[in-house]
């Protein structure tokens, strides 16, 4: 009987610079992992199936997969299923880090033969942002005839961020609010009569969050203070700006009192 090939990602290095100051807080983990697959090759055999679910909630470290591969034959017809499904993850408040795959095949021939196997894998996620926040996504899927995606999105409604391409890598900013993390990889065939399908479907993704840039804290050293104040009086004035800063402080192209109202605001409502 054909074995199908495992290749299951584990996690990716990460390089997380500040992570710990964004204000995320971890509400839920829903983690998954289903096989199954069912051969049918009457009359000695007519129904063999296996299965495989487990699930986890918990934050940390989760690591889960499993395999099957019954056969089944006759004089006149066989049938045969092999799957495989599994997932590794992380969720922090500074990261999460997944990786699932779903690899099933099933081949059969004969009269009244058939075959049909099933694994998914999945990872929900829900998160509170506190303030604005910038997460950085990036991965990559290999996908031959199952389903496999990424999906940031809040509670209330809408997408931030969505992907199922081969491979994926930007930057979102994240208004406070409620949010689902959503990954997960799916593969399903059935198979009667002479016929053989191979579906092969893995996807590593990781989200690591770091606060954005407080407006307010106009000469960038890590405090809202009155020199900040006085910095983008200067600037505003015509004199010397922080490196990287603009007196144009809507971004509207110019600079007027409208800029001076904006920072003022921005700066009494702090980081």
């Amino acid at each position: 009987m054909q074995r199908i090939p495992v290749v299951f990602g584990g996690s990716f290095a990460l390089a997380i610079t500040g992570a710990a100051c964004a204000q995320v807080n971890i509400v839920s983990v829903a983690r998954s992992t289903h096989i199954g697959v069912c051969v049918h090759v009457p009359p000695d055999n007519p129904n063999w199936c296996s299965s495989f679910d487990d699930s986890n909630a918990t934050t940390g470290l989760w690591s889960t997969g499993g395999s099957f591969g019954p056969g089944a034959s006759n004089e006149t017809g066989h049938a045969n299923g092999a799957v495989w499904g599994g997932q590794y993850g992380t969720v922090t408040t500074s990261y999460f880090d997944v990786s699932c795959q779903s690899d099933v095949w099933v081949e059969s021939g004969g009269t009244g033969c058939s075959s049909d196997a099933a694994a998914t894998s999945s990872m929900v996620v829900r998160f509170d942002v506190g303030s604005p926040t910038f997460a950085s996504i990036d991965g990559a899927i290999t996908n031959v005839g199952g389903s496999a995606s990424v999906v940031i999105a809040p509670v209330a409604g809408g997408i931030s961020y969505s992907s199922t391409a081969p491979s994926f890598n930007t930057q979102v900013l994240l208004a406070p609010g409620q949010y689902e993390f959503r990954a997960g990889t799916a593969a399903s065939s059935a198979c009667a009569g002479a016929c053989e399908h191979n579906l092969v479907v893995r996807m590593n993704s990781r989200v690591y969050f770091d606060p954005a840039p407080c407006a307010a804290d106009f000469d960038g050293d890590g405090t809202a203070d009155f020199f900040d104040y006085d910095a983008y009086v200067v600037c505003f004035e015509g004199g010397a700006c922080p490196p990287g800063k603009s007196a144009d402080f809507d971004a509207d192209g110019t600079v007027d009192f409208f800029d001076y109202d904006a920072f003022v605001v921005s700066f009494e409502s702090g980081c």
